[in-house]
């Protein structure tokens, strides 16, 4: 696996428990990624794609009913 693979695959992992734990609903969580602009907009130069986001929602949604 590359080292962006690697990245890839656990990125978003520890937010998603996390976010479980207070018990937020995946349209709180995708709400809340709204928030940083700054991200979005430097993951949308960088990988063309709001990537943070998607890998915290993927996380997420492979989560639940396990936390």
């Amino acid at each position: 696996m590359s080292r962006s693979g690697a990245y890839e695959a656990f990125a978003g992992k520890p937010h998603a428990v996390s976010i479980h734990l207070y018990g937020l609903t995946r349209e709180e969580l995708d709400y809340i990624m709204e928030t940083f602009p700054i991200v979005r907009r430097n993951d949308e130069e960088r990988y063309g794609e709001y990537r943070t986001k998607r890998l915290v929602l993927e996380a997420y949604e492979a989560l639940e009913g396990m936390v």
